[in-house]
């Protein structure tokens, strides 16, 4: 999975952080200018970045459908033909719209950490020049370390719900997988000790805690701090078994074709370069 990571990790950076330096400068504008409007930065956040999460809804698919040997001898048997499924993707359209909106509340908490520091500068009777040096930092910390945070967990987010949706049809338990390394939380080494469980367990359920965490960076779970930064992964308990005859509509649903799935499980798909 990390090879899907690390190209869309960059393209999320890149594209999330031109927004961000963006949205700086116009709730920076001189006196007697239009107020900074949230209801339109958030829009065009979900405009700007509803197309990386549709790639990244597509490499999950991917990751997912080429561990399925009926997928792969499906493909293999109509290489050539490359039929065109790129027309409609139900799935990966109404996911990336969804996860777009949610990732849209980062206007309003990066609005609202501006406003808190310039509020704290007016009460400690900082002048001109000390407010505008905290409020650069501000920015520095939005445009550098937690711009790398929201696109490491924001990828994961999408690669997972598509990973997911797909386990959710055609598995019945998975394993969760963890980077193996010291960084893993402590809630997240007992989920990857446990044995296999079934698509859609509350696998937070195994650390004692009350909130849903259906799979690695479940993006309806409630506690940031079991997605955020999140390397893990689920990886089904067995082959991925796919009814010959539903192959074309999981394509469908991702907007991939049979070309797509020739290079293998560990290739970059095309689509991300």
């Amino acid at each position: 999975m990390r090879l899907y990571n690390a190209p869309l990790e960059k393209l999320f950076a890149e594209k999330y952080r031109s927004l961000m330096k963006a949205m700086r400068k116009d709730s920076t504008r001189e006196p007697g200018a239009k107020p900074f409007d949230r209801k339109e930065w958030r829009a065009r956040v979900v405009r700007d970045m509803e197309p990386f999460y549709r790639v990244a809804l597509q490499a999950g698919g991917h990751s997912m459908l080429v561990l399925s040997p009926t997928v792969r001898r499906e493909v293999e048997s109509r290489a050539g033909l490359a039929a065109e499924l790129k027309a409609r993707a139900p799935f990966a359209v109404r996911m990336s719209r969804t996860l777009a909106e949610r990732l849209a509340d980062t206007v309003d908490t990066t609005y609202n950490a501006v406003e808190q520091v310039l509020r704290e500068a007016v009460e400690d009777k900082l002048d001109a020049a000390e407010i505008v040096d905290l409020i650069s930092q501000e920015w520095a910390d939005v445009l550098g370390p937690r711009t790398e945070t929201i696109a490491i967990t924001e990828t994961q987010v999408g690669l997972q719900s598509a990973r997911e949706y797909v386990a959710h049809q055609v598995i019945e338990t998975w394993l969760w997988v963890t980077a193996l390394d010291e960084r893993v939380r402590p809630n997240h080494v007992i989920y990857g000790e446990a044995d296999a469980k079934p698509v859609g367990f509350n696998w937070a359920s195994l650390a004692g805690e009350s909130y849903v965490l259906r799979y690695p960076a479940d993006p309806e779970c409630e506690e940031a701090g079991e997605i955020v930064n999140c390397r893990c992964i689920t990886i089904p308990d067995g082959d991925v078994e796919i009814a010959a005859d539903e192959v074309d509509g999981f394509l469908e649903e991702f907007g991939l074709d049979p070309g797509d799935l020739m290079a293998g499980e560990d290739a970059t798909p095309e689509f991300i370069q």
